[in-house]
């Protein structure tokens, strides 16, 4: 299992990538707040001259396990639906490389800050729904052009919309038997969700 870095070894990292940061792109950080979302990847929220910027560094030993060529893909993918109007963030590009190693070996990439804010379980309303599926729709458009390195086998198949509605229902009469009535409107919501969804 890898651990997570101390914070002494996270401020080391931090350190020079600051560096690599105001060389590469030139803009003076005025400010860093780690950002503790994730686990093993180091993120700081960077406050610059030129802006905010999220600066991500991928823990060494986790990187070893991605396939690399995939992932710089993902980013350039990311970089293109950004270009396409898609509201996700820039990444920053030096020399037309989206993934950036340091002198000792530490890979990182610099995207723009986006503000934004959680919405919990529940409160998506259906005009927000909405604008997600037309945008995810766009995005797929914009992905299924035949540019892709071929991927492997899927890992995530979406099941039938009558299999989510059955699950939902078995959901329902679990959290009858249990005594947790306070948990059906959740459930109710999720079902409407279901029979709105057009999978064709």
């Amino acid at each position: 299992m890898i651990e997570p870095l101390s914070n002494e070894k996270a401020t080391m990292i931090f350190q020079e990538l600051k560096v690599e940061c105001e060389t590469l792109f030139e803009f003076k950080i005025r400010n860093a707040i780690p950002i503790h979302r994730g686990w093993l990847n180091l993120k700081w929220k960077l406050e610059t001259d030129a802006g905010d910027f999220v600066l991500k560094q991928y823990n060494q030993e986790r990187y070893k396990m991605y396939n690399s060529d995939l992932l710089i893909q993902a980013l350039q993918q990311q970089q293109r639906l950004h270009n396409n109007g898609v509201s996700c963030p820039r990444v920053l590009i030096y020399k037309n490389n989206v993934m950036h190693i340091s002198k000792s070996d530490e890979r990182f990439i610099v995207l723009e800050h986006k503000e934004g804010s959680l919405v919990s379980p529940g409160k998506v309303n259906q005009k927000e729904i909405h604008s997600l599926g037309q945008t995810i729709g766009y995005m797929h458009n914009l992905l299924n052009d035949g540019s892709l390195i071929k991927g492997e086998n899927p890992k995530f198949v979406p099941p039938t919309k009558e299999a989510r509605l059955k699950h939902w229902e078995d959901k329902r009469r679990e959290v009858e038997k249990l005594g947790k009535e306070h948990i059906l409107p959740y459930i109710k919501l999720q079902q409407e969700a279901t029979q709105l969804v057009n999978t064709e």
